[in-house]
């Protein structure tokens, strides 16, 4: 996702994208929740997959417009798909086949964002969290939730060493945070964290 390892595309990808709308549902309506987004709220949805956080994120708020990122050819196809046939509002989305750390929007224009396991896939860290200090306004909040398994996958490390290297990157990014808390997902066992855009 940042300048991410892999993406999951072709014939595998439609198979990972099965299992992740199922797998990730929890992760998916808890980050949703967590956010608190406004009802006119512009939001960011690193890493989206099958979409299934974008639907929820637009169901109930006809207002609500979404960036959605994701460097998988078959998650855009997927997740438009869902997108339009739950919602029939696929035009609520600007889809951006890319990574995260390169996002098309103007400065401070985000008023909130979510990624769930999707944080891990983003290396180097550090350029994500520079470009989301770009693109969120001013105590815009991320929120993140991640599987364990997930973290040890992609990175190499434990979730508690991961989440020391993710805390100190996004201090020096210009957050305030991370805010821990007991996720839901994965038998409460997900880590989870939110982080505020500090103020000029």
């Amino acid at each position: 996702m940042g300048s991410t390892k892999r993406g999951f595309d072709g014939p595998l990808g439609r198979v990972v994208g099965r299992i992740m709308a199922i797998r990730n549902a929890d992760a998916e309506f808890e980050a949703v929740a967590r956010s608190a987004l406004a009802p006119d709220a512009h939001v960011l949805v690193l890493g989206f997959g099958p979409g299934v956080g974008i639907v929820e994120v637009l169901r109930d708020a006809p207002h609500r417009r979404v960036t959605a990122v994701d460097p998988s050819e078959a998650m855009h196809r997927t997740a438009r798909r869902r997108v339009t046939e739950q919602l029939g509002r696929a035009s609520a989305v600007m889809w951006h086949l890319g990574t995260a750390d390169s996002i098309p929007v103007a400065d401070a224009c985000v008023d909130g964002a979510i990624a769930v396991n999707a944080l891990q896939l983003c290396e180097p860290l550090e350029a994500t969290f520079v470009e989301l200090a770009r693109v969120l306004g001013p105590g815009a909040s991320l929120v993140s939730i991640t599987h364990p398994w997930a973290i040890e996958r992609s990175t190499g490390l434990t979730p508690g060493e991961w989440i020391e290297r993710a805390s100190t990157i996004v201090r020096e990014s210009g957050f305030v945070g991370p805010e821990r808390f007991a996720s839901r997902a994965d038998d409460g066992t997900a880590v989870g964290f939110r982080v505020r855009r500090r103020a000029p």
